[in-house]
C-alpha cells in the first residue's frame, strides 16, 4: 500500500513545469505557491542563482528555521521516499531527492507524481 497522495499546490494545477521546490516548500510552510516563489525568487537574486539551485533552496530552508540532515544508509542503500515516510508517522519533512524535492506529512507523501521508489539524499524536518 503506497503513502502516496496525490496534491499539486501549484495555482493553476500546472504539472511538469520544474516547480516541485516551490510546491513542497509551500506545502510545508503553509505559505502560499506565489508567496514561495516570491521568497526563492528573492534569495536567487540575492545570491545570483536561480529559485531551483541547491544554493537557493539551502538558505531558504535555514530562513525558515528548517533542520537539515542527510539520509542513513542502511545495509547499504538509502531509504527511498516511500520507505522514509512510512517510518516517519509524525511530523513534517521535506525530502531531496534526484533531480526532484516531496513533502512528507504524517507518514505520506504529497506530490503531483509517485516519487516513492526515489532515493532520499537529505532531508529537512519542518518545526
Amino acid at each position: 500500500m503506497s503513502n502516496f497522495i496525490l496534491h499539486n499546490a501549484n495555482p493553476k494545477g500546472r504539472k511538469n513545469v520544474g516547480d516541485c521546490v516551490i510546491r513542497a516548500f509551500s506545502f510545508a510552510s503553509g505559505k502560499s505557491w506565489e508567496q514561495t516563489l516570491t521568497d526563492l525568487f528573492n534569495i536567487s537574486l540575492d545570491i545570483k542563482s536561480v529559485p531551483n539551485d541547491k544554493d537557493t533552496i539551502e538558505k531558504y530552508a535555514k530562513n525558515l528555521g528548517y533542520i537539515t540532515k542527510k539520509a542513513e544508509v542502511i545495509n547499504g542503500h538509502k531509504p527511498t521516499v516511500e520507505s522514509f515516510a512510512s517510518s516517519h508517522k509524525q511530523g513534517k519533512y521535506i525530502l531531496r531527492v534526484a533531480q526532484h524535492i516531496v513533502t512528507v506529512l504524517d507518514g505520506k507523501y504529497y506530490d503531483t507524481w509517485d516519487c516513492g521508489e526515489k532515493s532520499v539524499y537529505k532531508y529537512w524536518k519542518v518545526d
